[in-house]
């Protein structure tokens, strides 16, 4: 796990905790596996490492074993629109730590963006039928990801 990670996460995640409520980052890792989770009032927030690759999932607070993949919300909450923001993994740039610290500084951009989608999503009031059209809308778009066979 490259240092590079935690140092980053405080300094573009910190707007989550300095203006938003979240809690500080919660940090689990054992060497080849690192995860942070945020704790907020209406949202958890989780950034996965993963080899190169990091991932961050958003679930209702009070339902965290229910997650959604960030981008996929983003892809949903942008369906009747042009706009198409995807996830940036930068695989062109070779210094790891400057890759971890791109992902991470366009991870907090994009996610800054969408929070008020993403707690619109997560109310108590359209929750469960969110939850639903999402996943309705996954399957449309990728059924070969949810065929049964």
């Amino acid at each position: 796990m490259s240092e590079a990670i935690p140092f980053h996460i405080n300094k573009y995640f910190s707007f989550l905790w300095e203006d938003l409520r979240f809690s500080k980052p919660l940090v689990d890792h054992d060497g080849s596996y690192y995860e942070v989770k945020f704790h907020g009032p209406e949202v958890d927030i989780r950034l996965e490492n993963y080899r190169r690759d990091l991932y961050l999932y958003v679930s209702k607070s009070s339902k965290p074993d229910q997650e959604a993949n960030f981008f996929a919300l983003v892809e949903f909450f942008d369906r009747n629109t042009n706009k198409s923001v995807k996830p940036n993994y930068f695989r062109n740039v070779k210094d790891l730590d400057e890759c971890y610290r791109m992902q991470i500084e366009w991870l907090a951009k994009v996610l800054r963006g969408y929070l008020p989608e993403i707690r619109d999503f997560f109310s108590d009031d359209l929750y469960s039928f969110n939850m639903s059209a999402l996943r309705d809308y996954r399957v449309r778009k990728h059924p070969d990801l949810y065929a049964k066979g």
